[in-house]
């Protein structure tokens, strides 16, 4: 199990590196759960796969394309 800690640590790197501005405003993971908020994760966690999962699905759809361009070349398509 990852220490609480270091859990931020990698999730404010995590949000730094894509670019997500508004996780970095919330309040330390430590002192929230010492107050009685353990909800900071489930918040990163839906704010991480907001910005995420639009990401990866434009990159599944730009390999798509790729995919279909090869098999249009072959005489088959995927549409």
């Amino acid at each position: 199990m990852m220490h609480i800690d270091n859990f931020s640590r990698v999730a404010k790197l995590v949000c730094e590196r894509m670019q997500i501005q508004d996780v970095l405003q919330l309040p330390n993971p430590a002192e929230s759960m010492l107050h009685g908020d353990a909800r900071w994760p489930a918040k990163l966690t839906g704010v991480i796969l907001a910005q995420a999962v639009p990401i990866a699905v434009a990159a599944l759809n730009d390999r798509l394309a790729v995919i279909n361009a090869e098999l249009v070349e072959l005489g088959m398509s995927i549409d």
